[in-house]
């Protein structure tokens, strides 16, 4: 299932952010369901397929330039 929310939203100052950066092969079903029943929201980060250390680095720099 392709996520369609981007990481894009303005982020309020002083909120909790915790960011997993999924395997290849995504994340299984059930790491999936148990972050939805944490009620974390899943983001995309596009389509390109990035490696983990550039993962990090891009929502590190988003997050930043949205808050």
């Amino acid at each position: 299932e392709k996520l369609s929310k981007l990481f894009s939203e303005p982020i309020a100052k002083g909120t909790d952010i915790h960011v997993f950066i999924g395997p290849e092969g995504d994340f299984s079903k059930n790491e999936i369901e148990t972050f939805g029943k944490k009620q974390f929201t899943a983001i995309s980060l596009g389509d390109a397929r990035l490696r983990t250390e550039t993962a990090a680095l891009y929502s590190v720099v988003v997050i930043n330039a949205l808050a």
